[in-house]
């Protein structure tokens, strides 16, 4: 049973779309083999929008793992977040990014690589992190209402 499975349950329908969405983007995100990720992407997009604000939760939860192991893999999960729902998950995620250190404290038993690691810290380059940010950024901006 996959993490997702067991975090979200098993089942079906929307829940069940959304894992499949999710699985799909922690590939693009984590392989570095992979030439074209076009068709993937595409399959995880219609995935996750088919599952609606079940999609955007667990996008927010993949978004706030990376951010905790300051994943190097993060960009197409943030991109990700503009296809769905802003739901009152996915916005606090996204800010959570906007507003992260680019270096914290090693996460124990952590799923994603970091970019940089060293003397027990994890994090982003200086120029990561400004990429990184300015994606959450954006999102956030696409994903608000114009006020």
């Amino acid at each position: 049973m996959s993490f997702w499975s067991k975090l979200f349950g098993k089942g079906s329908g929307k829940k069940a779309q959304a894992m499949k969405g999710i699985d799909l983007l922690i590939e693009i995100c984590t392989r570095d083999d992979l030439l074209d990720t076009s068709a993937m992407w595409d399959r995880a997009v219609d995935d996750l929008e088919r599952a609606g604000e079940e999609g955007s939760r667990a996008l927010a939860s993949l978004l706030n793992e990376m951010l905790r192991c300051r994943s190097d893999g993060i960009g197409p999960a943030i991109a990700m977040a503009e296809r769905l729902p802003p739901t009152q998950e996915l916005i606090p995620a996204l800010e959570a990014i906007q507003s992260a250190t680019p270096v914290t404290l090693v996460v124990v038993g952590a799923r994603f690589r970091p970019q940089i690691a060293g003397g027990g810290k994890i994090g982003w380059t200086d120029g990561e992190a400004t990429s990184v940010k300015a994606l959450a950024t954006e999102a956030l901006r696409n994903l608000r209402p114009p006020t």
